[in-house]
């Protein structure tokens, strides 16, 4: 039988049975305490804002996010709930092509780019469309 460490090192050899051994012992205490662990109660007056860390204003217009469409997509709607917005973080985008489209009627109106949201990303404000439901935007 060929041994799964090839060594005549004992030294290294007793290190390797102790680095399984560690392992053993941490793979029991967390199977351990996960399985006995207790739901927390969450405060459900907190603001919903926690969950979206991101800029709330572009050309004078505040809003909030109310939803996450996919990763790097949000929807959000002024402080009122007058208007519907889609908030999108991309790190390129051809703006003239959107207004464009849209003065074409292609695609919504652009309302905002913010640059350098951070680490050189931008943050894309425009128009909510109703439409066909679970498209992907």
């Amino acid at each position: 039988m060929i041994p799964i460490i090839p060594t005549m090192d004992h030294t290294q050899l007793a290190q390797v049975t102790r680095m399984f051994a560690a392992i053993r012992q941490a793979c029991g205490d967390l199977t351990h305490y996960y399985s006995n662990l207790q739901p927390r109660s969450y405060n459900v007056n907190v603001s919903a804002e926690i969950y979206f860390p991101f800029p709330t204003t572009v050309n004078n217009i505040s809003f909030k996010y109310t939803s996450y469409l996919k990763q790097l997509v949000l929807t959000a709607e002024t402080i009122t709930g007058s208007q519907k917005f889609i908030v999108k973080f991309v790190q390129q985008y051809n703006s003239k092509a959107h207004m464009l489209c849209a003065e074409a009627g292609g695609s919504p109106a652009l309302l905002g780019i913010e640059d350098n949201v951070i680490f050189g990303w931008k943050m894309v404000v425009m128009e909510a469309v109703e439409g066909i439901p679970n498209i992907t935007v």
